[in-house]
């Protein structure tokens, strides 16, 4: 009935069954030899290496047949020692455990613990303090029955690890390679956390149970992760505490909406690379609470995300566009910590009857604009911040008589997406904006898209100094759309207006020419010349006007052009040191015989597609590329052109966000033209 196994070595096979029902600790160091097979079928416990680790070197076989427990690797933190493959059986509801005092196990390299022929159909599997050698891939599936599988403490799995159990709990573990968990049953399982996912990870529910990650310690995936529901038990990631996510997160392929966070935890994107979130646009993920803290190029959503209890932008940029929106529920009336290190870049849409500010911004500006309180829990608004003359698009010479300027730096789209409230608008600047001097002058603007000009939505309050502040207008309207800052006296010249800057080539010398409207503390302008485009060095400076509301006229003649095909650039200057850099004009030297000339692009404006029009003396490889104004790649095409009159389409810009775009032409590794294009 009972058999102790104290410090003896057996060289060959052996196989011991304890069918008595008392509970016996062997003291352990034994050494197996050969294969052996441990069988519990009683109802007492079983423990092995109570006091000394035991050694086994062939393969071992763990099986329990009644209600009694096997112990193994009790005690002895030196490590049980598993040299062969280790199978593990349970067909009633003992248990079988690894570790469970202060011992623990080691599995040789290339060796595996896998399920039985027999099966585990009942009963529990604890795997405590038990590590891996080497990276050999581990299968524990139960497909079926009520099995509960826990990974405690001081577990460690090397290589890729797929886990497929009714009931499982994942309590302080280490993954370091790719790792799958399945939870197949209907009894809801309460993970403590504190496991760290260094692979890719992938985590289901199958079962009817709900299945909570970090119940109690927060998780850390440093890697990609996907999480799936597929049945009616709920999966709840990040439930409690702050866990960190430090790949991408994608709930692509769930049946079932996935909500982050919902007890008391935070998903906190915490990369140092580019991040993302992917899922299904009809099932897209919520999380209760988000804190954005990347020290790379921040958060991309490639599925709209719900956020319905807070969001900190600590670091990091969150991008957004209109099929991946950012959507704040109703009852969040701030986003803490949000600067120029930390903001969303794309729409943002709020819901609810709270005064809000939304935290827009695009390149590295944080620069918001709010709305007083709707009236209704449904009511939504979609904001987004443009870092570029609005004039293009809605010119700013058309305007309420009662305005002086309207700014050219910058503008608002808010936009009314559902609800019937018309809250008020409120605008803001900061030494990003243009050229604000009289905090009292200030007013939110409005462009009316019916009878095509800027409206004064006056100013009920203002806040702030010259250098940062925001105002509220005194008017709303039904109607939104494109906001901006305006001015009733000429104090607040707001723009630097560079209304035309060209250069040509006449005579052997290059004539630089540009004109502005009007300056702001204009020190002086710097003018720059480059060879392919990228690396521009100093050429010549030209003194600004100062601070200005008259037309000024400005040239510079380069009388040693480059051959070929050059390109030159205005820097201006103020006189707190403070810069624009200008978008750069081309010029071609003939006598370089390069042999490219665009003859037109057409239509521009454009809406749907764009062509380009041009002629080259020679066969030639072409690269078409299409930036936005921030200097993300659009689009691209590359032809072979041959010698003559060609032409390229760009035929998918239909889905385009109206604005500006940067059009480069290159070949033979050069920059050959390079041109502003406006999408309506």
């Amino acid at each position: 009935p009972d058999i102790y196994l104290n410090g003896t070595t057996f060289n060959d096979t052996v196989n011991f069954e304890k069918t008595g029902n008392n509970n016996i600790s062997c003291n352990g160091g034994n050494v197996f030899g050969g294969n052996s097979s441990l069988v519990n079928s009683g109802s007492g416990n079983w423990v092995f290496s109570n006091i000394t680790k035991d050694i086994y070197n062939g393969d071992l076989t763990l099986k329990n047949i009644s209600t009694g427990s096997i112990y193994s690797a009790h005690n002895d933190a030196s490590g049980t020692r598993y040299n062969g493959n280790l199978t593990i059986e349970n067909l009633s509801s003992g248990t079988i455990r690894f570790g469970q005092g202060t011992g623990t196990s080691v599995l040789a390299d290339g060796k595996v613990i896998s399920i039985g022929a027999s099966g585990f159909t009942n009963g529990i599997l604890y795997l405590r303090n038990f590590s891996q050698v080497g990276n050999q891939a581990q299968n524990l599936i139960i497909p079926s029955g009520s099995t509960t599988i826990y990974l405690q403490t001081g577990s460690v799995f090397n290589g890729p690890l797929n886990v497929n159990s009714p009931q499982l709990y994942l309590n302080g573990s280490v993954f370091n390679d790719t790792a799958s968990f399945t939870k197949n049953g209907s009894v809801n399982n309460y993970c403590i956390g504190g496991n760290t996912f260094q692979g890719i990870t992938s985590i289901r529910t199958t079962g009817t149970g709900n299945f909570y990650l970090a119940n109690t310690s927060p998780d850390n995936f440093n890697s990609n992760v996907n999480f799936n529901q597929d049945s009616s038990g709920i999966l709840f990631p990040a439930y409690n505490g702050m866990n960190n996510f430090r790949g991408d997160i994608s709930t692509v392929g769930s049946d079932t909406l996935i909500t982050f966070a919902a007890g008391s935890g935070t998903v906190n994107f915490a990369g140092f690379n580019p991040q993302n979130i992917y899922g299904d646009s009809i099932l897209a993920p919520r999380i209760r609470r988000m804190s954005m803290n990347n020290s790379s190029t921040g958060l991309t959503l490639n599925v709209r995300i719900n956020i319905y209890g807070s969001l900190a932008l600590v670091n990091g940029v969150v991008h957004t566009s209109n099929s991946a929106l950012l959507i704040l529920e109703n009852g969040i009336s701030s986003i803490s910590s949000v600067s120029d290190q930390s903001f969303v870049n794309g729409p943002v849409r709020k819901i609810g009857n709270q005064a809000f500010t939304f935290p827009v911004g695009k390149n590295n500006r944080y620069r918001p604009i709010g709305i007083s309180a709707p009236g209704s829990a449904s009511d939504q608004y979609t904001a987004e911040y443009f870092y570029s003359d609005p004039h293009t698009l809605y010119n700013t010479n058309n305007k309420d008589l009662s305005l002086t300027n309207v700014s050219r730096c910058e503008y608002w789209s808010l936009i009314k997406s559902g609800g019937a409230a018309n809250p008020f608008v409120a605008g803001s600047w900061n030494t990003n904006s243009c050229g604000v001097s009289s905090v009292a002058d200030l007013r939110v603007v409005r462009w009316d898209a019916v009878m095509s000009k800027w409206r004064d939505m006056g100013s009920s309050s203002t806040s702030g100094t010259v250098t940062v502040g925001s105002v509220l207008a005194s008017l709303n309207s039904s109607v939104y759309g494109i906001y901006s800052i305006g001015s009733t006296t000429t104090s607040n010249v707001l723009p630097i207006e560079l209304t035309d800057f060209d250069a040509q080539l006449q005579n052997d010398i290059v004539h630089v020419r540009w004109e502005t409207m009007s300056e702001v503390n204009n020190d002086y302008f710097t003018i720059e010349r480059s060879s392919d485009g990228t690396s521009f060095s100093k050429i010549g400076i030209v003194q600004g006007s100062g601070n200005t509301t008259v037309k000024q006229s400005y040239s510079f003649d380069d009388i040693s052009p480059l051959s070929d095909v050059s390109y030159y650039r205005l820097i201006q200057t103020d006189y707190d040191g403070k810069y624009e850099i200008f978008d750069p004009v081309t010029v071609k030297n003939s006598k370089s015989g390069s042999g490219f000339r665009v003859m037109a692009i057409v239509p521009n404006p454009f809406i749907d597609n764009l062509k380009v029009q041009f002629n080259v003396d020679t066969d030639i490889n072409l690269s078409f590329e299409l930036y936005s104004l921030s200097g993300n790649l659009i689009t691209n095409r590359e032809i072979p052109a041959s010698s003559g009159n060609s032409e390229v389409e760009f035929d998918q810009v239909a889905d385009l966000p109206q604005g500006i775009y940067i059009l480069k032409i290159s070949g033979n590794g050069k920059i050959l033209h390079s041109e502003r294009v406006i999408k309506n």
